[in-house]
């Protein structure tokens, strides 16, 4: 399996994660927030299912561009995500203020895009995948994603704050090879990560002692002004098997 952080930064430094876009195998995307910027519309047409974990800007922004860019692929993409976050698209999204209500009133060559429901802990096959989402704490409803092939297992716990279930559900799962993890601010900002459903540095170390031992802990999400004091404060602390996932580098498992 090879997962890759879209890139969402134009400028000098791609190392920004200005948006969330996670691409599994060149075909499934984890959110939505740099999808439909990356690459070219060839490229994107070969991602057939996006999963949204959450309504957040941030993970979403790019979805009308994408499906654009993609549309008259047959059969269209289907986007897979919790009724709260569906409703959510229809309303405030495409609602003809945002972008074209393209979903109640599709364009006459065909379906702009599926939606289908995600069910917490309820398996779905997409291709050569299988995903399965698990409730986690963050102040929309949100979901952990986990991504299956056919020998491994990717977990993306991402946006969140201290959470349980998911940890329960992850050690349960065979060929775990890695788990995605924010780490969206600097310990200095924990106040400000408690009122807004995300992990501080701090608060990262725990979450990581939850996760099951020897797989691959990706530091994701992070601020891009805090980028640095979070690097440093990640190394001090030596966790092992942690590192900051990198956008463009792709990670093969």
């Amino acid at each position: 399996m090879e997962v890759l952080l879209l890139p969402s930064s134009t400028g000098p430094d791609p190392g920004y994660q200005f948006l969330t876009t996670y691409l599994f195998d060149g075909v499934l995307a984890v959110d939505a927030g740099s999808l439909g910027f990356w690459g070219d519309p060839e490229g994107q047409s070969r991602v057939k299912n996006v999963v949204l974990t959450h309504s957040h800007v941030d993970h979403v922004a790019s979805l009308p561009v994408f499906l654009e860019n993609v549309y008259g692929n047959k059969p269209p993409v289907t986007v897979h995500a919790s009724r709260v976050v569906l409703d959510g698209l229809r309303s405030d999204l495409f609602n003809d203020r945002t972008y074209p209500d393209l979903i109640s009133r599709p364009p006459s060559a065909g379906a702009f895009v599926r939606l289908r429901e995600l069910s917490p802990h309820r398996k779905r096959k997409l291709g050569p995948h299988t995903v399965t989402a698990i409730p986690i704490a963050h102040i929309v409803p949100t979901v952990a994603v986990l991504v299956e092939s056919a020998d491994v297992a990717v977990l993306v716990v991402t946006d969140t704050g201290p959470t349980s279930e998911v940890w329960s559900f992850a050690a349960r799962v065979k060929n775990l090879r890695a788990v995605l993890l924010e780490a969206t601010f600097p310990d200095d900002f924990t106040t400000l990560a408690k009122k807004t459903g995300h992990l501080a540095t701090g608060q990262f170390a725990v979450e990581h002692g939850k996760a099951p031992p020897g797989v691959t802990r990706l530091a994701v999400h992070i601020k891009p002004k805090r980028r640095e004091a979070v690097r440093k404060e990640l190394a001090k602390l030596r966790l092992p098997g942690v590192e900051v996932m990198v956008p463009g580098r792709v990670y093969a498992f």
